[in-house]
């Protein structure tokens, strides 16, 4: 399966009866998970998620407001909430924490209460208008980019916190994009100063998207500090701060699958370090992690991933254990800092540290490095890509 995400639009009216059901819906998925608890200590084990469901039904049968939500998307935050139960049974995450209001932003229509009443072309040609009508809710006025398939199993609306609404639509079926063969393999290292060096000796430079506007985010961080919470004031500085993080957000999306295409058309393996990102920024120091999550690591190797799949291509990840530091030539190891940017061995290897531990992860994979590694140069030139990402507009 696989998700379609539109931008959609929607009156006032139907805009505001979303954002009350949204608070609704939070206010059961806390009193679900109160209950859990609750049923937890008492008798030892937790709720199934049938009995979660039952509950979520009973709940909404005894209250007129709960009424207002379709039957379905209110049972959908039991399934939510037993998800992230499960994740943390499985030890994966930590326990699903009490939601607030302002952070619950979507819902689901798991099976039934949607209809495409009608679609019609864009005034463009190439996108076209979808008139979504949802149960509880109203029409909504959906720009799609590329055609909706039939077999659609469910829709999803969300608000972001700039007040954009999306609809996503779940496909069933695989997405497949045909990629030429291409026969070549290469391991990623992943880094802060460059943002990735293949083993064939080419590099992507960091964008450093928040870095660009971290003195705009600090001045309206502060800005918003001095707003006294809820007033109109401290409504329009809330607004001007996430409007800058989500352009901060929607640029290094944009830039890493531009990337991830790139590297999908160039080679048939890639090979990965199986970063464990909560680990390095527990342990770095406050301007490492800042530089980390600027970085967002989770994020380019999910999309690495996904891109992968989608060209039918196949992504290895390896242990990352001191690959930096070991010589790709004679397995010497070296105590090195983060500022030692490159490594010098006794058997005459002088090599970037960053390509050096891309040769060790592709033997570490199952292939032999070349002898003489090759001179760094960058991929975009050295690719067929004509396009690069926009630049990135700080205001």
């Amino acid at each position: 399966m696989y998700t379609l995400r539109f931008r959609a639009y929607a009156s006032p009216d139907v805009l505001r009866e979303l954002k009350s059901q949204l608070r609704l819906l939070c206010e059961a998925y806390n009193t679900l998970r109160y209950t859990d608890i609750v049923f937890h200590e008492r008798d030892g084990k937790w709720l199934n998620r049938t009995e979660l469901r039952q509950l979520a039904l009973d709940l909404r049968r005894q209250d007129r407001e709960y009424k207002r939500v379709f039957s379905q998307v209110f049972q959908n935050v039991a399934d939510r909430y037993c998800e992230a139960r499960d994740r943390f049974l499985q030890k994966l995450a930590r326990f699903p924490k009490e939601k607030k209001p302002e952070r619950y932003r979507s819902l689901v229509y798991p099976q039934k209460g949607w209809k495409i009443l009608s679609t019609r072309p864009a005034r463009s040609g190439k996108k076209s208008w979808i008139y979504l009508s949802l149960s509880g809710l109203g029409v909504f006025k959906v720009l799609a980019h590329r055609p909706l398939p039939d077999k659609i199993s469910r829709v999803a609306v969300k608000v972001t916190p700039t007040n954009r609404l999306f609809v996503s639509f779940l496909v069933e079926g695989d997405l497949h994009v045909q990629s030429e063969r291409t026969g070549k393999v290469a391991a990623l290292d992943l880094g802060i100063s460059h943002l990735l060096v293949t083993s064939d000796g080419h590099y992507v430079d960091n964008p450093r998207f928040l870095e660009r506007v971290l003195s705009r985010y600090r001045s309206l961080s502060r800005s918003l500090s001095r707003k006294r919470k809820g007033s109109s004031n401290w409504e329009k500085a809330r607004l001007s701060l996430v409007k800058l993080l989500e352009r901060v957000i929607n640029a290094k999306t944009d830039f890493y699958y531009k990337l991830a295409n790139v590297l999908a058309r160039r080679y048939d393996v890639l090979v990965m370090e199986d970063l464990n990102v909560v680990k390095m920024t527990r342990d770095g120091s406050r301007t490492l992690n800042r530089h980390l999550r600027d970085v967002s690591f989770s994020r380019l190797s999910f999309i690495l991933k996904w891109v992968f799949q989608k060209h039918g291509k196949e992504v290895r990840e390896v242990n990352p254990a001191y690959s930096s530091q070991i010589c790709s030539r004679c397995g010497r190891r070296h105590n090195l800092s983060l500022s030692d940017r490159v490594i010098t061995c006794q058997c005459g290897l002088v090599l970037d540290r960053d390509l050096n531990a891309s040769l060790n992860l592709l033997r570490r994979a199952g292939w032999e490095p070349p002898v003489e590694p090759v001179e760094m140069r960058p991929l975009w030139q050295a690719s067929s890509m004509k396009q690069e990402a926009p630049p990135f507009r700080a205001g």
